[in-house]
């Protein structure tokens, strides 16, 4: 067994047989973690469902509500017209729930 490793790292076999192998392999690894399947997209209800929890969870303080009046697609994002105590604030969200934020341009840019 040494012997078979002593001469698969020699100079010449290694140029030859072993790092054509070992780039095959790195290519493979490259290529199946860079070209994952896409994320499954949320539908505009289970959208509305993910952002109204997460506000009202972790952005409004207790005792205060946020309810979202209205959902849209814009620029591949849901944009959710959120209704906060007396105001109605437009934010976004990526398709597949992930990003969520008052700002399109964080999200396009």
């Amino acid at each position: 067994m040494k012997k078979f490793f002593a001469s698969l790292f020699s100079r010449e076999r290694f140029t030859r047989v072993t790092l054509p192998i070992l780039l095959v392999i790195a290519l493979a690894l490259i290529g199946f973690f860079s070209f994952r399947p896409a994320t499954q997209d949320l539908t505009p209800e289970a959208a509305k469902a993910k952002a109204e929890q997460f506000i009202n969870s972790f952005l409004m303080s207790s005792g205060n509500k946020a309810t979202i009046k209205d959902i849209t697609t814009e620029y591949g994002l849901y944009k959710l017209k959120i209704d906060i105590v007396s105001d109605v604030v437009d934010s976004y969200l990526t398709k597949d729930g992930k990003l969520f934020s008052r700002k399109l341009w964080i999200l396009i840019r």
